[in-house]
């Protein structure tokens, strides 16, 4: 598949977009779907969309999670030009390469607990496990699996997570993370 797609950014609201399998092949597992983007964009189509219909071909039951991220310029014109400034390697840590120096927003991890309560909430009619709700994120998506599986809150932690080419900052993790 091409590597174009609809990317979004500037989200305020989040959403999460169900794709679910035919319940002829339905085998009850449901998984949160977060693109990545370094948290200034999401890669909508390419992270997102396009896994989530992968997986309910599969019989996965799958919820493409719009998560907030920070602001960008409006303009077209303006946000090219932060985002070249971005990929130089400018950092607002000095002396930190910027694509290292990229923190997960609280938001984000906000989000992504959200979208595990609502599946379980509606896992009866969207035809899955309550017990078997996964996570898959990509880059800043990744970031977003780790600090939502790393939920203090039962109820918000998924059952699996697939942080995809994310990175991690050393730190404890929890006997009961997924």
């Amino acid at each position: 598949r091409p590597a174009e797609g609809k990317g979004v950014r500037n989200v305020v609201n989040p959403t999460l977009t169900p794709f679910l399998p035919a319940k002829d092949t339905s085998n009850g597992l449901a998984v949160i779907v977060a693109p990545g983007g370094g948290f200034i964009n999401l890669a909508y189509d390419n992270e997102g969309t396009r896994v989530a219909q992968f997986l309910a071909e599969k019989g996965i039951a799958a919820f493409v999670l719009k998560y907030r991220v920070r602001p960008t310029p409006r303009g077209e014109e303006e946000y090219r030009a932060s985002m070249m400034k971005l990929m130089s390697g400018a950092s607002e840590k000095p002396g930190v390469d910027a694509s290292i120096a990229i923190t997960t927003p609280a938001e984000a991890v906000e989000d992504g607990e959200a979208a595990v309560r609502v599946v379980r909430e509606r896992a009866t009619e969207w035809g899955v496990d309550p017990a078997k709700v996964g996570f898959i994120g990509f880059s800043a998506g990744a970031m977003t699996a780790l600090g939502v599986g790393l939920s203090e809150a039962e109820e918000s932690r998924p059952d699996f997570i697939a942080p995809i080419y994310g990175p991690r900052d050393p730190g404890p993790v929890t006997r009961d993370a997924p």
